[in-house]
């Protein structure tokens, strides 16, 4: 049976065994995918930044290693890994579309796809809208979570 179908059980299937038992190896193939690209790209966001003057500064002042690493050198190496994680929003969701009928897993992606065959375009383009009004909300969180990473950027007043 697809998970996550049971007529009259409301929200208690998502707490189900049978659902959690099924939702863990697509869990696993998108986030192994999509982790590798930020682990890199803050490894040498870390690397840049370690040798930088405000490090040594902040050395210096005899601040303990884990302040430096944490509230000087992570926070300024977060910078890239923001950049690069709004723009691979866009290509999760596409990939979600994959897993879905790969797993075939009831979804968004699911629908798109057989809206798209079916040549029932009002419901491929509504589940298009959705997925691009979701890629644009979390590309404006992601702009806004810039302003507190670095505190030279400030939210502007129009």
């Amino acid at each position: 049976h697809t998970p996550g179908v049971a007529i009259g059980a409301g929200l208690a299937v998502f707490l189900s065994a049978d659902f959690l038992h099924h939702l863990v190896l697509p869990t696993i193939t998108v986030a192994l995918y999509y982790l590798a690209t930020p682990m890199l790209i803050m490894r040498d966001s870390m690397l840049e930044v370690m040798g930088s003057d405000f490090i040594e500064l902040a050395k210096a002042k005899g601040l303990a290693p884990h302040v430096v690493m944490i509230k000087h050198a992570a926070r300024n190496a977060l910078m890239a890994v923001v950049t690069v994680s709004s723009l691979m929003i866009g290509f999760a969701i596409g990939g979600q579309v994959l897993v879905e009928s790969v797993f075939s897993w009831p979804g968004m992606g699911q629908l798109m796809v057989e809206a798209a065959s079916s040549h029932d375009y009002p419901v491929a383009q509504a589940t298009f809208v959705v997925l691009a009004a979701l890629v644009i909300f979390l590309n404006l969180v992601s702009d806004i979570s810039y302003c507190y990473l670095d505190p030279r950027i400030k939210l502007g007043k129009t």
